[in-house]
């Protein structure tokens, strides 16, 4: 799988879930957070990326996790 860096609306698309759950599960004041979330990459002081790669894993860990509790 090749590795390149995405934008917050990147994994918006890729999870196909809300911004607000995005940013919500990455604030630590948040009853929905998850520390598991990918690290951030600072580009610059106001630009954020991630790898696509660890999105992609993190999404498929909460999806399996999701199928098992059915």
């Amino acid at each position: 799988m090749d590795d390149y860096l995405v934008c917050n609306d990147e994994v918006v698309k890729i999870g196909k879930f809300s911004k607000a759950y995005w940013f919500d599960v990455q604030n630590p004041r948040s009853p929905r957070f998850d520390p598991s979330v990918p690290d951030r990459i600072y580009i610059s002081q106001r630009v954020v990326r991630y790898w696509h790669r660890e999105i992609v894993l993190w999404i498929e860990s909460k999806r399996k996790v999701k199928a098992n509790e059915r």
